[in-house]
């Protein structure tokens, strides 16, 4: 079991660095406020990302991610 703080600005990810197939669970609560920063590669969401049509990425900086 692995635990994600909120509000923690180091991004977090599974990496399987074996040569066997690798199965995760992932689990959480998809809530509208939540907002992810993404700093290896400089992206962040906005509020509403599980809705595509008001989905918004941005730098960190808060420019247009393209």
């Amino acid at each position: 079991m692995v635990g994600a703080v909120a509000g923690d600005p180091i991004g977090h990810r599974f990496e399987n660095n074996s040569h066997a197939d690798c199965v995760v669970l992932a689990i959480g609560n998809r809530s509208e406020q939540d907002v992810c920063t993404y700093p290896e590669i400089d992206m962040k969401t906005t509020t509403g990302r599980y809705d595509l049509a008001k989905a918004i990425y941005r730098r960190l900086d808060g420019s247009t991610y393209q």
